[in-house]
């Protein structure tokens, strides 16, 4: 059965349907009949509202995950580390690798990512992987440089990621590349002449 955005504002006692309205109680309700409706309205602003509240059930994040909606906004959440959530999205075969971009991992989270892709039939999700691992801050300068010599693809990551080291940096500045000095010129960690 579906229902309309203003007959969802109604259920949840909201004043009116307007989406700055509706998405300003998806992001601090706690109310979980109504975060269940809001979880029905037709805007996205509604349901990013609902995948940043910390009060959004891990079983809706998980249903939004399925329905492949908003998967890499998922991912990033620092509530899913350590979570079902979590585990539900490392063990996509398909998608999993998004986990990558939470700038909330540790080492040991990173290495188990890692693990899982090790096969050589993951070799398409292990790139997916290294590459999302490439843009995150959260990965160790020691693993960035790894990658480095073994991945040339990730340059436009290396180039941005703070987490980079000076040494590499300076070697992708060398490239003249109008991509990487544009992120290098952004990136606060680049070593200036």
């Amino acid at each position: 059965m579906t229902i309309s955005n203003a007959e969802i504002a109604r259920l949840c006692g909201l004043q009116d349907s307007k989406n700055p309205t509706a998405r300003n109680h998806a992001l601090t309700t706690d109310n979980t009949e109504n975060l269940r409706l809001l979880a029905q309205h037709e805007s996205p602003f509604v349901i990013n509202g609902l995948i940043t509240n910390p009060a959004t059930p891990d079983t809706m994040l998980i249903e939004f995950w399925e329905m492949r909606f908003k998967q890499a906004m998922i991912a990033e959440q620092p509530r899913i580390i350590g979570s079902p959530v979590y585990t539900h999205i490392v063990n996509d075969a398909n998608d999993g690798y998004l986990v990558a971009s939470n700038p909330h991992l540790t080492s040991k989270l990173i290495d188990e990512l890692l693990k899982l892709h090790e096969e050589p039939t993951h070799a398409n999700r292990r790139r997916r992987l290294i590459e999302k691992l490439s843009y995150n801050p959260a990965t160790p300068t020691e693993l960035l440089t790894r990658f480095y010599a073994e991945y040339p693809m990730i340059k436009a990551g290396l180039a941005s990621n703070p987490s980079t080291s000076p040494d590499i940096l300076r070697e992708l500045s060398k490239e003249r590349n109008r991509h990487l000095d544009s992120s290098l010129a952004r990136n606060p960690s680049t070593p200036r002449p």
